[in-house]
């Protein structure tokens, strides 16, 4: 289920010209709370000061970090009068999962292309799940092959909509942004201290990057650290 409240990104209040700019579709139930981390924390010999900013419960729909980037993704979708998204993922990526059930709700129907991963349970279960969500399947095998099927599925029809692996791009970044000014409101708050580093995994590094530089517009000197989780033949196909 989608949020019922209107808004609109933080970024755009101190930006009002990029709210001319760029389309916005609200899909987060935000702020997401920010948590002690027990668990990191003893793993580091440690009782506190480790904690986590859950957006694995932006949505009641499904979590993760695709949905921020989606508002504005999904948004310029939407105002370009796309019918279909056309994306990239591996057979058991998250990202895939994120655009098949957010396409749906906003009446949007979903190609993706597979690329080869370990045929885990895991994966067994996204891609039962991708068919379930009405999405229209197509096996890329390897990397190249991906490629150049992912160029048929976009030329096999008209009102196509392309969202590169990861939902990485300078568009998707920008929700990110978003998500360090929101972090910042809840210092202000008292709901959270301020970061002396903050970790997460990275493949295209686009929300890394985000994250920096949300950093920079708060005044920040905080380390933001990315653990690389793609390998570098990947990255190379992200833009």
């Amino acid at each position: 289920m989608l949020p019922t409240a209107t808004r609109t990104p933080l970024l755009f209040d101190a930006y009002p010209s990029l709210a001319r700019a760029l389309p916005f579709v609200p899909l987060c139930d935000v702020p997401t709370p920010v948590e002690p981390c027990s668990a990191i924390a003893g793993y580091l010999g440690r009782r506190e000061g480790v904690a986590m900013k859950r957006d694995d419960r932006i949505s009641s729909l499904y979590g993760g970090n695709k949905v921020r980037r989606y508002e504005l993704v999904l948004g310029d979708a939407l105002a370009r009068g796309a019918r279909r998204l056309v994306t990239v993922g591996g057979i058991a990526s998250t990202q895939v999962m994120a655009t098949v059930l957010f396409g749906r709700e906003l009446g949007l129907g979903v190609r993706a292309v597979l690329f080869d991963q370990p045929l885990t349970t895991f994966a067994r279960m996204q891609v039962a799940g991708y068919a379930k969500g009405g999405a229209e399947l197509v096996y890329g095998g390897g990397y190249a092959e991906t490629a150049y099927r992912a160029v048929r599925a976009m030329a096999k029809s008209s009102g196509n909509y392309f969202i590169f692996p990861g939902a990485s791009g300078p568009l998707a970044n920008v929700g990110y942004v978003d998500a360090m000014l929101e972090l910042g409101r809840q210092v202000e708050r008292g709901e959270a201290e301020r970061p002396d580093v903050i970790v997460l995994p990275t493949g295209s590094s686009g929300t890394l990057a985000a994250l920096a530089l949300g950093c920079a517009m708060l005044g920040w000197e905080t380390e933001v650290v990315g653990v690389r989780i793609t390998s570098r033949t990947l990255k190379t196909l992200m833009p």
